[in-house]
């Protein structure tokens, strides 16, 4: 049986980046705290060399422990349970990693801990990722996640489209976030200049988006499921559904920081093991897919449930295999000068994965 949320604060602290890195929960209540059981200090305060112990899947059993890894997640969103559904079916441990997750406000600054050698792996923002190695950072993504935007733009019922929200505002998470991108894309096929033409207010997560459209602190906002559930049924208006637009890109990806991925490469291996067989669940084990995200989420709405389950289905490849055609979507939205002439071939990593797929143990996983 699933356990209940609890709450959770805590704090990160990146010594080399002097960043801080607030683990609180969206809307106020904070986020699942059963499967986070590694303090944030304890993240912090180890080496990189330490941030998991070395150890290869026979050694693992023989020694009866499995080697420890934190996997940070950054939104209350469906996008993130590739990572929740391993770890709460302990798939992760089946294959040598005992590894657990927190939630880290936003992926700037899982990016941040990443590049201070906090933590290797996390699942964060494939644009944060991109901003992050464009300054030169080591980070690559080694699986795709969900391939679509699981968005859409929510506003009040007085506002009538995309173009009604000229000289207005538009709730985000925070500049260099996700919600951040999606707002930026929307706004630009829609002829309207972010922060020129409509203000960008950063609210801190995709509850607090909700909250502020209903409050009027904001005239629309970027949503996600399961909130973008609870809007309908709160009465706001759905602008625009991203899953509409036929744009490849990885809202949730994994990602693995370059230099731990090539000293440690069994146990990355065996990480997305793991994660694969995590995939497999989702997509072969409705309800209990379903009872995660209800813990994660704080949702017992059994329509809104329904409702985030297939719009994760539709969008999670079961070879999650990452390909540069999705990072081109990032840099052509990157107002980074260096964006213009980089290769989206150096911001992922697909090696694992097609280890995993020639071996055959991907497929192996749905028979």
């Amino acid at each position: 049986m699933l356990e209940s949320p609890v709450n959770m604060r805590r704090t990160i602290r990146s010594p080399l980046l002097l960043v801080v890195l607030s683990l609180c929960a969206c809307g106020g209540s904070a986020a699942p705290g059963p499967t986070a059981a590694a303090s944030a200090s304890a993240v912090a305060s180890r080496p990189a060399s330490q941030a998991a112990t070395p150890a290869s899947p026979a050694q693992s059993a023989a020694a009866g422990t499995a080697a420890q890894l934190t996997i940070p997640y950054t939104a209350v969103s469906v996008s993130n349970t590739p990572i929740w559904a391993p770890i709460e079916a302990g798939l992760f441990k089946k294959y040598g990693i005992d590894a657990k997750t927190e939630f880290v406000s936003q992926s700037p600054n899982v990016t941040a801990a990443m590049l201070s050698g906090q933590t290797p792996v996390a699942n964060q923002g494939e644009d944060s990722v991109i901003n992050a190695d464009l300054e030169g950072g080591d980070i690559a993504i080694v699986a795709s996640g969900m391939t679509k935007f699981l968005f859409s733009v929510f506003s009040s019922p007085k506002i009538a489209s995309v173009a009604d929200l000229k000289g207005k505002k538009i709730g985000i998470s925070k500049i260099g976030a996700t919600t951040d991108f999606v707002a930026r894309l929307v706004l630009s096929k829609n002829n309207l200049q972010p922060e020129k033409d409509v203000a960008l207010i950063q609210l801190g997560g995709v509850p607090e988006i909700m909250a502020g459209i209903q409050s009027g602190a904001v005239d629309a906002g970027m949503l996600s499921p399961p909130t973008d559930s609870k809007a309908r049924q709160a009465g706001l208006k759905e602008l625009v559904n991203l899953t509409t637009y036929d744009v490849t890109y990885y809202q949730a990806p994994l990602a693995i920081t370059k230099s731990w991925l090539a000293g440690h490469h069994d146990q990355a291996l065996n990480v997305l093991r793991g994660y694969a067989a995590g995939i497999a669940s989702i997509h072969q084990d409705k309800e209990q897919t379903k009872a995660i995200i209800a813990k994660y989420t704080k949702t017992d709405d059994p329509a809104v449930l329904e409702d985030a389950y297939q719009a994760l289905v539709s969008a999670l490849p079961r070879v999650p295999t990452p390909k540069p055609d999705a990072i081109q979507t990032g840099l052509s939205q990157s107002t980074a000068a260096k964006a213009k002439t980089a290769d989206p071939n150096s911001f992922i990593d697909a090696s694992l994965v097609d280890e995993l797929q020639k071996s055959g143990f991907i497929d192996s996983l749905y028979h």
